[in-house]
């Protein structure tokens, strides 16, 4: 028997919950009521403080919602969501600033589904907060636990394929048998007999709380702030490179900061890191979606680059009750021996040590001096844009 592409879906529901009201077919088996979200004002520190005005003053974010749905088909990284009666639920595939309308799962696919029987869950998801690592850890991670709470546990887990070994490692901290793991793209698309879908905690920047609570639920996270005081390197980020990174090490090292390399952590002592932290200075980046885990209370700098992009810190620092300072990085010329795909940047560590001075007993103020040379561009003087980064890795 010839294997026939996959035709693209037909229209659309706004969500699984619209679906089964509509057409009486589906089982609801969690749902929580939507909850109004107010974004914290990050502090901006140095030269241009003041001028960053959040995007997001005030939210709605998403309800926490399980639904059973006959017959789904998923498609795509992102965990498009396709009924059997060929309607594309909006929201698992909403974003900010992209209508559903505009997304690939319009063309269907040029393969077959795959088919699995009895249950299985969809938590893939690209697209969010720092790219696939920040989505792993901002979406399918607490989706994953939102099933749970449920009740469920599905004979399959449909999730986003990633060559990275943060990817296998999370899913072994959350328990997921590999066997049961099915990974979804544009050119594998999947058929359940029975397809779970949980409500996603966006769309975009925004996170929903009980995001917050699965998460930390899932990974055992500490309730107790920590005490210890962090520099994560940006020695092995994909995007951006701190080309002082020395210098503001050993000025941090005076005031008890350890300077550390996320990337070179097993993702269980990422998150155990995490955990202890009660102040965190960071080149913004995937790995600062780790605070939405992190025990509530403490407080994070970060330094931005002047182009902007990268995920929204502000309101993952917002839901998890930490306060967000941020400092204006300028561009810098790169090293000989820095991949051109990385922007090098340089932070005035009188700046840096401003803003922890603000909430750290210890550290005396300083004032902000521009990085010799540089070209001071605030990051929020443009709308964010999506970042590519494809978050922590070990080396």
């Amino acid at each position: 028997m010839t294997s026939l592409p996959l035709a693209g879906p037909l229209g659309w529901a706004a969500s699984a919950v619209d679906w089964m009201a509509a057409t009486g077919r589906g089982r609801l088996h969690l749902y929580e009521q939507p909850v109004v979200v107010d974004g914290a004002i990050p502090i901006v520190w140095g030269e241009e403080a003041g001028q960053a005005p959040p995007l997001y003053r005030r939210s709605c974010a998403p309800g926490a919602v399980v639904a059973e749905l006959p017959e789904g088909t998923v498609i795509g990284p992102g965990g498009a969501v396709v009924t059997s009666d060929g309607c594309v639920l909006a929201d698992q595939i909403a974003a900010v600033d992209r209508a559903p309308a505009r997304h690939r799962v319009w063309r269907g696919s040029s393969r077959a589904p795959v088919h699995l029987p009895g249950t299985a869950a969809v938590v893939a998801a690209t697209g969010g907060p720092g790219g696939p690592f920040g989505s792993f850890l901002t979406d399918t991670l607490p989706r994953l636990q939102l099933i749970r709470d449920a009740g469920i546990e599905p004979d399959h887990w449909i999730v986003s394929g990633a060559e990275q070994p943060w990817h296998r490692e999370g899913l072994d901290a959350a328990g997921i048998d590999p066997d049961a793991v099915h990974l979804t793209r544009w050119d594998r698309p999947v058929r359940a007999e029975r397809l779970i879908v949980p409500s996603r905690p966006g769309p975009g920047p925004v996170i929903a709380p009980w995001a917050r609570q699965r998460l930390r639920r899932l990974l055992h996270a500490p309730d107790r702030r920590g005490t210890e005081r962090l520099l994560l390197s940006s020695t092995a980020a994909p995007e951006h490179q701190l080309v002082n990174e020395p210098v503001l090490a050993a000025l941090l090292a005076d005031f008890g900061f350890t300077r550390v390399v996320l990337e070179h952590h097993h993702f269980a002592e990422q998150v155990k890191l995490i955990g202890q932290a009660r102040c965190i200075v960071a080149t913004r980046s995937a790995a600062l979606t780790h605070l939405l885990h992190a025990p509530a209370g403490g407080t994070v700098v970060e330094i931005a680059p002047g182009t902007g992009g990268g995920p929204d810190i502000g309101a993952i620092a917002a839901v998890a009750d930490w306060e967000h300072y941020i400092v204006p990085a300028a561009i810098a010329d790169p090293p000989d021996d820095l991949d051109p795909a990385i922007e090098a940047l340089a932070v005035a560590p009188g700046a840096v040590l401003g803003a922890l001075a603000q909430t750290l007993p210890g550290i005396r103020m300083r004032p902000p001096r521009p990085a010799a040379g540089a070209r001071l561009r605030h990051p929020a003087a443009r709308r964010p844009e999506p970042t590519t980064a494809e978050g922590p890795a070990r080396a």
